[in-house]
């Protein structure tokens, strides 16, 4: 690894600025340093709009790997339908990205740069407003959004987590900075995990404990983002130990049966079992009336599960497509809630061998998902079967919200729950296999070129 000498542009502000300005105005910033006191908030009200622009992606989950993993299956039309890029997500084609530059990276990076502003102008305003509590808040938001930024980042361009070989792998880039001349560095995946770990942990000092409007962060969505982080890392207890202190600042679930299934959009705008609201990029793919639940999984739900009919309906192609996000509109929800929390909690207890309390909390969960007196607690299923029927209904439960995509990636370490992923488009079959380097995707070429990063294996 070596670092960027200071007479080019690091490439990470280089994809941030292209993400923003569009691919136009990248060759403008090879000739000129832009000057960052030219655009550096002064304001409160100025310094939170930086974490607020959802129209240049801020809060948006954009990881390719939901459109990679086994939930639904394309009619041919809708196949042709897409991008390029979409086309070799979708078919675990070696380099899904076409362009030097890619946007995801960009703008998850953008992200960080723009908490990294935000930082940097509190620590500038006046005394007079040190005490204002806003300030505290603002500074929790920055410290959330880094940490989720490079929580997706890490899902997407480094390899799955391993405490016996994290120390061993590449983590992705740890920008503190907004300065320009400072270049970037791959550290270990261990110290990449770690620093979306302390993020999290200091945004908890201040962060209000909920945001009803759900499109803030609180600690209610830190312990949530906690726990996601640790389940993946295999740190069951404190995996648990975060579900169980976001649970106890709110734990109310849906009863299925109070909801309409013949609702275009049965869910309601940030419910109850929201916690904090992230999106997945609006993609073709996901408006697309071709894009189908996978046969198998729509077969696993019985007739008396409510999911069956409040997830899915049939489109004008006669296949069975999903209508049950709980954005309660046609974007795709991606953030933390309720549901996830009560998954996570019975799988870590099933985990640590804590059957009993395991079984009560995922049929706590299920009773309210079946029709009234249909659904029968899991009882007498074997301790031994119980952690794959709880992966089971992870799967049912979070369907088409890009943590499969996780799951697949984390449970490949377990030869019990790995598998191969098929797909047939055009007569031709495409597979993706458990060990298979394309679970990880290629860091930019820009990113190779200018700051000399370390390309993943498998892309050389």
């Amino acid at each position: 690894m070596k670092h960027t000498t200071l007479s080019k542009i690091p490439g990470l502000l280089l994809l941030v600025l292209a993400a923003v300005f569009g691919a136009t105005a990248c060759e403008d910033y090879l000739d000129e340093k832009p000057s960052k006191s030219q655009v550096i908030p002064t304001t409160l009200s100025e310094l939170e709009g930086l974490l607020n622009d959802n129209a240049l992606g801020m809060n948006k989950d954009l990881n390719p790997g939901h459109m990679a993993v086994d939930d639904f299956e394309l009619t041919p039309g809708a196949f042709m339908q897409l991008s390029q890029l979409e086309r070799n997500s979708y078919l675990w084609e070696p380099d899904p990205f076409l362009e030097d530059v890619s946007s995801v990276w960009a703008s998850y990076y953008r992200q960080i740069y723009n908490a990294n502003l935000a930082l940097e102008g509190l620590e500038k305003l006046k005394d007079g407003q040190s005490g204002n509590a806003t300030i505290g808040h603002l500074r929790g938001k920055c410290l959330f959004t880094k940490a989720q930024a490079y929580f997706f980042l890490l899902q997407a361009y480094s390899d799955p987590y391993d405490p016996l070989s994290s120390d061993e792998k590449l983590g992705v880039p740890i920008r503190n900075t907004t300065d320009i001349n400072i270049g970037s560095v791959r550290p270990s995946l261990e110290e990449s995990y770690r620093e979306a770990e302390q993020l999290l942990i200091q945004s908890l000092e201040y962060l209000p404990e909920r945001d009803e409007s759900r499109k803030t962060p609180s600690r209610w969505a830190a312990y949530a983002l906690m726990s996601r982080l640790y389940l993946i890392m295999g740190s069951y207890e404190n995996a648990l130990e975060s579900a169980d202190k976001a649970l106890s600042i709110g734990d109310e679930l849906f009863n299925y049966n109070d909801l309409n299934p013949d609702d275009i959009y049965p869910f309601p705008e940030f419910g109850m079992e929201n916690i904090y609201n992230v999106t997945l990029g609006v993609r073709a793919f996901w408006t697309s009336t071709g894009t189908a639940v996978a046969a198998d999984l729509y077969a696993s739900y019985d007739s008396t599960d409510l999911r069956k009919y409040l997830f899915f309906e049939e489109s004008p192609e006669e296949v069975m497509i999903f209508k049950g996000s709980y954005t309660g509109n046609y974007e795709k929800f991606s953030g933390y809630s309720v549901n996830e929390l009560y998954l996570t909690k019975a799988e870590c207890l099933a985990r640590l061998g804590r059957f009993q309390a395991a079984s009560e909390t995922i049929d706590s969960l299920l009773r309210v998902r079946y029709a009234e007196g249909e659904y029968e607690n899991v009882g007498e299923v074997l301790d031994t079967d119980l952690l794959g029927f709880i992966l089971a209904e992870r799967r049912k439960e979070l369907v088409f919200r890009n943590i499969r995509w996780l799951d697949l990636r984390r449970l490949n370490n377990d030869e019990k729950f790995q598998k191969t992923l098929t797909r047939t488009i055009a007569g031709q079959s495409y597979s993706l296999e458990p060990e298979s380097y394309k679970y990880v995707f290629p860091i930019p070429m820009d990113e190779i070129r200018l700051n000399g990063l370390i390309q993943n294996p498998g892309y050389n």
